[in-house]
């Protein structure tokens, strides 16, 4: 059967928000108690799933991530505070994949072989990351948008999984699965997800699988988050 690729964002809700790095620390948490109901929907539906995670919860709360390797489930790698890629100089951005990499490999006592850009920010302005993730030890990359988005993406690049050569390895891509809506593009999960009916989403991952495509999607812990 053919297998879709369900991915988690392993961040607080504050990490995609904007908010700065040095306004975090007294803010209300929700991603330990929202993982395990992850966890917990993914035993009942006896599904595994790949958790990209940051080094900034994982510092919290190792345990948490102890938890969803012992569950059988793949911690990668999210980087370290949830900055935009682009945004970083390859020294900083080398530093956050290395620590990030070294750290939930301690926690796990497994290697950690995949990353994913916070915002998809590898984009062409920061294509020099993938050479320093495959420098790093990392043997995939899940950053890549094929859509066109003023944060991130790059339009025309393969919607399927596809090998990179870097300067000194290949890696291989993992690109967010696309779909076409209202003339426009979409990917399968986060704000997407939440803002479109699900009967559209079930019947585009349908298609795809119709088409023996897999799906990779995503979604964060702190979507399931309910305050009232």
């Amino acid at each position: 059967n053919l297998k879709n690729i369900f991915t988690i964002d392993c961040e607080e809700w504050f990490h995609g928000a904007g908010v700065p790095i040095s306004a975090r620390a007294t803010l209300r948490r929700s991603v330990e108690r929202n993982t395990h109901l992850l966890l917990e929907l993914l035993v009942t539906h006896s599904t595994t799933a790949t958790f990209f995670t940051l080094a900034d919860v994982a510092q919290e709360y190792p345990n948490l991530i102890k938890a969803i390797s012992n569950a059988g489930h793949e911690v990668a790698s999210h980087g370290y505070q949830h900055q935009f890629v682009y945004r970083l100089t390859p020294q900083e951005f080398t530093h956050t994949v290395q620590y990030s990499k070294q750290l939930l490999q301690d926690i796990t006592g497994k290697p950690v072989l995949g990353y994913r850009a916070p915002y998809f920010s590898v984009t062409r302005q920061s294509l020099w990351a993938l050479d320093i993730l495959a420098e790093c030890g990392y043997t995939y990359d899940a950053s890549i948008a094929p859509i066109r988005n003023h944060r991130y993406g790059i339009p025309n690049t393969p919607l399927m999984p596809y090998v990179v050569q870097t300067k000194k390895n290949t890696l291989l891509e993992l690109p967010i699965t696309p779909h076409s809506v209202l003339g426009g593009s979409a990917l399968h999960g986060g704000f997407y997800l939440r803002t479109f009916p699900l009967g559209f989403t079930a019947s585009s991952i349908q298609s795809l699988n119709n088409h023996g495509k897999r799906c990779i999607l995503y979604i964060h812990p702190w979507e399931l988050t309910n305050y009232t």
